[in-house]
């Protein structure tokens, strides 16, 4: 009766060295939970053989050089222009080379403001003719004979090429010859040599134009 109520009064404590006595058990050694590699390699294969396969690299994409620019109208290469001092009777003798089509001059001087300014128009004018078999351009500057290196370098800057006569004469003989009153003048002659227009306008001169060469006109 006596080791009854010593147990029941001291219960708690055997239950508590119970428990501490179960819990000091030994773990199985390391060397029984390590896998042995030998072994290791038979079940999972020995991977260390394996090899990655091999990355290729891209190849550089080719790289094709785009074509040349083509050059402008006005960049392109274009022969000097002819430039020729003459007097009237000079003129007149050269123009006959162009007797049997149309011949449009543009008249102006290196010291005429205005004529430099419209000389860019007249050029666009000749360019869209200038396949025309019927038709030819030229210019008459009216300067002394020792203007011709300015009018060549107006000329050049311009990168024209246009038949060019240098008119030594005086500018007032210069309009009442071809019966204008000054420069700029466009004069328009016909195939016999006879000039059929004249105008101070530049826009007077494209109008002559379309009328005369109406597939042109466009």
């Amino acid at each position: 009766m006596k080791f009854i109520k010593v147990l029941s009064r001291h219960g708690w404590l055997i239950l508590f060295l119970v428990v501490v006595a179960g819990c000091s058990k030994k773990s199985p050694p390391p060397s029984a939970q390590a896998t042995d590699p030998e072994i290791e390699k038979l079940v999972t294969g020995d991977r260390s053989k394996e090899k990655s396969p091999a990355t290729s690299e891209p190849a550089s994409p080719m790289v094709i050089p785009p074509p040349p620019a083509a050059a402008a109208p006005n960049e392109q290469s274009r022969t000097p222009a002819i430039v020729q001092v003459v007097d009237f009777a000079g003129f007149n003798k050269e123009r006959e080379a162009f007797r049997g089509k149309y011949l449009v001059v543009d008249g102006w001087a290196t010291w005429c403001g205005i004529c430099k300014e419209k000389f860019p128009k007249f050029l666009e004018v000749e360019s869209k003719y200038r396949l025309h078999d019927n038709v030819v351009f030229a210019s008459i500057a009216n300067d002394p004979a020792d203007k011709e290196p300015e009018v060549k370098e107006f000329l050049a800057q311009l990168s024209s090429n246009l038949r060019t006569f240098v008119l030594d004469e005086d500018p007032a003989d210069f309009a009442a010859t071809f019966e204008v009153n000054g420069v700029p003048a466009y004069l328009v002659y016909d195939p016999e040599g006879k000039i059929i227009f004249r105008a101070g306008k530049i826009e007077e001169l494209i109008d002559k134009l379309a009328e005369l060469f109406p597939e042109n006109k466009s």
